[in-house]
């Protein structure tokens, strides 16, 4: 099969894997546990201490596949439920509510039926916050991880939606240990051009973060992406904000910009996008079947962070 360049094999993030050393598995709902990628995920995630899963779908269907990949479950608990999606998804969704769930993982289930399930009214899961998505990117050559949002699931957020996705990757920068992050609101540009509505936009969506978070994060732009990731790009151009060429998250006008960052990211130079749904109750984990399995382990660990995070808060 054509390939344009060599898929370069993502590695584990060694830091945020080392800073769940010690602490407690956390619960979760696997919704969809009835595929090979799910269960191996999970195998794996338990193995390493992240996760003590509830493996939700048919478990006949779970129990043929454990016996195809060698896969003990003897000690893992099932909740067995029909083969439909619909079925998996709000049978999981319901035995997150009754449990003490600290996060969801998306298993065989197609990303709709899963979202709809726990994003619904009914479901009880949704927050005051806006649900956003948030990719913590490693890759070699990174000296730090470098947060995305949202890439993939708001699609043309508003000015008042991007500010409040912008609380939400503050939340999950501090989770993972960024006490002060810089926010780069990315355009083509880095100054305030009225045919750019980008440009504008940034403007107004930085001085309102400044003012709500003046002192747990820094926003600056409207900024293209070389002076966002790069000083000597900064220098340069005379671009002398603080954060420039120093970001720790990127928010991004469209959904469009931000797919193709991280896509690039990762088949160009090799990144491990861990990805989660935040601003809900619990965090959702939200991978694609394309997913390696660093992608899929970084991302149950990305999870945990944010749950064990939100657990320290509301002690």
């Amino acid at each position: 099969m054509f390939e344009l360049m060599a898929f370069r094999e993502p590695e584990l993030p060694a830091g945020l894997m080392a800073s769940l050393g010690g602490a407690d598995p956390v619960p979760c709902v696997i919704v969809g546990a009835d595929s090979r990628l799910a269960l191996e995920s999970a195998m794996e995630a338990r193995r390493l201490g992240l996760i003590e899963p509830l493996l939700v779908g048919p478990v006949a269907d779970i129990d043929r596949i454990a016996d195809e990949i060698c896969c003990n479950l003897a000690d893992f608990e099932m909740l067995d439920c029909a083969s439909d999606e619909a079925s998996i998804a709000a049978t999981a969704a319901q035995a997150a509510r009754d449990r003490n769930t600290g996060f969801v993982i998306k298993g065989s289930v197609h990303t709709d039926a899963y979202l709809r399930a726990f994003l619904s009214g009914k479901a009880g899961f949704r927050s005051e916050r806006l649900a956003s998505h948030i990719f913590h990117m490693t890759a070699p050559g990174l000296r730090k991880p470098l947060l995305i949002s949202d890439a993939a699931f708001n699609v043309a957020p508003t000015i008042e939606q991007r500010i409040d996705i912008a609380a939400n990757a503050i939340g999950m920068a501090h989770a993972v240990g960024i006490q002060k992050p810089n926010i780069a609101v990315l355009s083509a540009t880095e100054s305030v051009i009225e045919s750019m509505p980008s440009s504008v936009d940034a403007r107004t969506i930085v001085e309102a973060i400044n003012h709500a978070h003046r002192d747990h994060a820094h926003a600056f732009g409207p900024v293209a992406f070389d002076l966002a990731v790069s000083g000597p790009a900064a220098a340069i151009k005379d671009y002398d904000h603080p954060g420039a060429g120093d970001t720790d998250i990127l928010l991004t006008p469209t959904i469009e910009v931000g797919n193709a960052l991280f896509k690039m990211m990762v088949y160009f130079s090799g990144a491990c996008a861990a990805g989660v749904v935040v601003g809900l109750k619990v965090p959702l984990v939200l991978t694609s079947r394309a997913d390696p399995v660093a992608a899929r382990l970084a991302s149950i660990a990305l999870a945990a962070k944010a749950s064990l995070a939100a657990s320290a808060l509301a002690e």
